[in-house]
This record gives structure tokens, sequence and C-alpha cells, in this order.
């Protein structure tokens, strides 16, 4: 039996330069703009309430493209799978209408441009972009993949509980990275790369002293902006709670580096979906 449906690898895409070259990876986010974070699983596809389909990846992905830009009619471009056309692989360029977290615009205004400065986990800590889909691709039709849905979403306010028996996820459960590392794909259908890891350390998180958590994971270059999933589970030790689906619970942002050698330690950064919808909020108030 499948852990993870060939719809969800598929909500993963490709971050490029219109040149092709693979800067990071993104994926589909649908939700209502009326939407509770409290309790996404209450939304539905069928509400009268307006629904958008956005793109979701990290800011310094976007930003490291448009840094790179020889000309200025190079864009960024997204690429999906689209049913129209038999699956194959369709680029959609995006110019400048990726919006940002407020805190990444502060950051960068007041500290310089990430590609000029470390990286630090305060960047990690609201390092996305955002922007919404073409209209067409509103309805989810045109799409091979269904994206992430709100019944899908695993917020702050659902992880968290008093009571850690209650707590549907915690360190040591097992998780999914989806995305193109080192720019690897298939290159007929953009088909990502699935890799496991699981859940380091989340409850300074859940507690409120840290913005971002970790997962024990391999992380390179492409894979800042995939969404990171819970993997079902089989059996749970007693009196811990038994998680048995899919779901996101943020996307990779970086990765810890070994502070005397600076090699990778295998410690990835994920930034939550409360931070991702705080963007959209930011760019549903400029719309």
């Amino acid at each position: 039996m499948a852990s993870i449906t060939s719809q969800l690898v598929r909500a993963a895409i490709q971050i490029r330069k219109s040149s092709g070259r693979v800067w990071g990876t993104g994926f589909g986010y649908a939700r209502p703009d009326s939407y509770d974070s409290s309790n996404p699983r209450i939304h539905r596809a069928d509400d009268s309430e307006l629904w958008r389909l956005w793109f979701v990846t990290c800011a310094h992905v976007v930003d490291a493209i448009e840094d790179s830009r020889t000309f200025h009619h190079e864009h960024t471009f997204v690429e999906v799978n689209e049913v129209a056309t038999g699956g194959s692989r369709v680029g959609y360029p995006v110019t400048s209408l990726w919006t940002r977290h407020e805190g990444w615009t502060e950051r960068c205004t007041r500290l310089g441009p990430i590609a000029n400065r470390e990286y630090t986990p305060d960047d990690a800590a609201v390092d996305v972009a955002v922007t919404t889909a073409p209209m067409h691709l509103e309805g989810f039709r045109q799409l091979d993949w269904w994206g992430f849905a709100p019944r899908l979403h695993l917020t702050k306010a659902m992880m968290s509980s008093p009571d850690p028996r209650d707590r549907p996820i915690s360190e040591g459960d097992a998780v999914f990275m989806v995305g193109f590392p080192v720019g690897y794909y298939d290159d007929a259908k953009n088909w990502p790369v699935v890799r496991q890891g699981v859940i380091a350390q989340l409850q300074p998180y859940l507690e409120g002293s840290a913005r971002t958590f970790l997962i024990d994971g391999s992380v390179f270059g492409g894979s800042s902006g995939g969404p990171v999933i819970t993997v079902p589970q089989a059996l749970a030790i007693t009196g811990t709670h038994q998680f048995t689906r899919n779901a996101l619970i943020g996307m990779v942002s970086g990765c810890r580096l070994h502070p005397g050698l600076g090699e990778n330690a295998d410690l990835g950064i994920v930034v939550p979906l409360d931070t991702i919808n705080e963007t959209i909020e930011t760019a549903l108030r400029a719309l």
C-alpha cells in the first residue's frame, strides 16, 4: 500500500529561470479567501466562498532568480503538468507578482539582499513567496494534480494540545520531502523526487519559542520550497496519537550547517503553514 498518493507528489512544481535552469521547488496550495487556520478541514471545494490556487516557494529562490537576470525580459517560470496537453510540462512566466512575507521584505531592506550575506534561521522564519496561479488553473480541472486543499493542511492550531497524547505529530514521526534536489527531475513529465525523513525538533515551535521546526533528512540545493508531508502511521506507541493520513505541515527552507565544518548536518529547516498563510493574507490585501 502506497504511503503517499501520486497527486500529492505532482503537487510539487519546478521554479526555474526562463533559460531552463531549475533553482528550487514550489507547490500548489488551494484555499478559500475566508480561511480558518484553526480548522482548515472545515472548508470544502464546493463552498460558495471564493477559492484561489496559489503557487508557494521560498523567497530566497525567487530573489536568486531575479538577482541572476542578465536581460530584462527574463522571468521566473513555474512548470506544471496539464491534462489538456496530455500531461506534458507547461511553463508559466511570473514577473513581479510574487509577494514575500513582510518579515522577509523588512529583513532584506534592513540587512541587504540575502545573496550578499549569510543565511540564518531568522531568515528561514519568514522565507516565503506566493503568487496566484493563472486564472484558468484555479478550478483545478486543467491540472494533472490536485495540490494541497485545506483538508490536507495541518496548521499549528491543529498540532497543538496541552496533552501530548492528543497531538497528531511529534518528534520521531516520519515525513516525506518532495522536490527537485540539485535540480534533478524526470524530464518527460516534470516528476519530482520523494525523500523520507523524521521530525527532529517540533516542541519549541509549538510552544512559541521558535518560528520554524527541524526535520532529520538530507536537504540540498533545489529542495528549497518543497512541501513536507506527514507519513501515515500503521502503529503508535501506547499513550500516543496514531496519525493515519498524509498532511502538509510546511515547506523546506534550507539546512542547518555543522558549526565547525560548515557542512550539511542533515537537519532541514521547515517553514510552517502558518507563515505561508500570513504571506497569502498580505497578498490578498494587495489584490
